[in-house]
């Protein structure tokens, strides 16, 4: 019998302790059992190697944390359009003189972060761990471990 195979067991994504174990085992170390509280020197390493490397990943722009055509509002009291700290790329599409500065859009053009508009453009999204695709999460945990074995 035919059909499209649909992959619903959640319990299967792979947890953050688990790419952590998977790069120490890649590198002959013994497995830990937590990273939250007083993890081995190793382990922190590899956590904070994590860390860069999925906020590297996401900031090239993927399909499934790029969206478009998003509006930011300039505030009413200071004129200004803030960019939320989640946005690691706002890039207006309207006004291409416009970029972000300080977590504003600043206008090149006025030299002004007073935009006293609205703000269209493209944004590439930060997601944390538990919010990142399977294929996200395994790729982020091979260029950890592979940056963990050249450093070490």
């Amino acid at each position: 019998m035919g059909g499209a195979f649909t992959y619903t067991d959640m319990g299967a994504q792979l947890t953050k302790i688990e790419a952590v174990n998977q790069c120490l085992s890649a590198s002959g170390q013994m497995p830990v059992n937590q990273i939250d509280t007083n993890p081995t020197p190793e382990a922190r390493l590899i956590v904070n190697i994590l860390d860069t490397v999925q906020r590297e990943v996401l900031a090239e722009g993927w399909d499934w944390n790029t969206e478009y055509e998003v509006v930011l509002e300039a505030s009413q009291v200071s004129g200004k359009v803030a960019v939320p700290p989640r946005y690691l790329r706002f890039n207006p599409i309207d006004k291409p003189w416009q970029l972000v500065r300080g977590g504003f859009v600043w206008d090149r053009k006025d030299q002004t972060y007073e935009i006293d508009e609205s703000v269209r453009g493209t944004v590439v999204l930060y997601f944390d761990w538990d919010e990142l695709p399977h294929e996200a999460r395994n790729y982020v945990t091979k260029r950890t471990a592979r940056r963990y074995y050249e450093q070490h």
